[in-house]
């Protein structure tokens, strides 16, 4: 029987993106766009690694409580070299082909986004707390930053919890809990904070 090797278990062979064409509009690291089936690109994800030329799709949640924003290290064991090490508050990641929900032959992005999402929260987090409130932010990073920045969009959804409870889940490696804190301090301390990270902190400031 033929086996997949490790690293296409955790790392699907395709993905999805867009061209980076339709983003070209973006500015400060922030774009106002909205996914389509028309831009929808499925691609071997070796194909995406050294490519500029098309932005990887990922769904994100920023989990806040009484207006601090949970915070985690990478660690080393992450499959973006560039991204180790750094201060992150986003969960979630790639739009795998599996997760992709289609009727007729015609892929529903809305629902396909949800299926990522909860697929890459049970991956990588545990989640006791309830959930307040949950709404999409109203743009999409799209940072130029660092090379890994421009090869990926964002889709950021804030989710509110009534307490504490959450954490990064044991059986994943490239997350090292710090907790919750407060944007202002993240953006102000010591913390080596990836591109995501400070914008997403910027916008939850500017939008409080």
């Amino acid at each position: 029987m033929n086996t997949l090797p490790q690293n296409k278990v955790k790392h699907p062979q395709h993905i999805i993106c867009v061209p980076a064409s339709v983003v070209e509009h973006r500015a400060n690291g922030l774009v106002d766009y909205q996914l389509t089936n028309a831009d929808l690109t499925i691609k071997r994800r070796h194909e995406l690694e050294d490519s500029f030329d098309y932005r990887q799709v990922l769904a994100l949640v920023v989990f806040t409580y009484h207006g601090k924003v949970w915070a985690y290290e990478r660690t080393d064991s992450g499959g973006e070299d560039d991204l180790h090490n750094k201060v992150a508050v986003l969960v979630g990641g790639h739009w795998d082909f599996g997760d992709l929900v289609h009727f007729d032959s015609v892929i529903d992005v809305a629902a396909s986004e949800q299926a990522a999402l909860e697929r890459e929260l049970r991956e990588e987090v545990v989640v006791t707390s309830s959930i307040l409130s949950k709404k999409e932010m109203p743009l999409k990073i799209c940072a130029d930053d660092e090379p890994v920045d421009r090869k990926h969009m964002c889709t950021v959804f804030h989710v509110e919890l009534d307490g504490e409870g959450l954490a990064a889940n044991t059986n994943d490696e490239d997350l090292k809990d710090i907790g919750f804190i407060d944007p202002e301090e993240l953006l102000a301390g010591p913390y080596n904070l990836e591109t995501w990270a400070r914008i997403t902190c910027e916008q939850l400031i500017k939008a409080s």
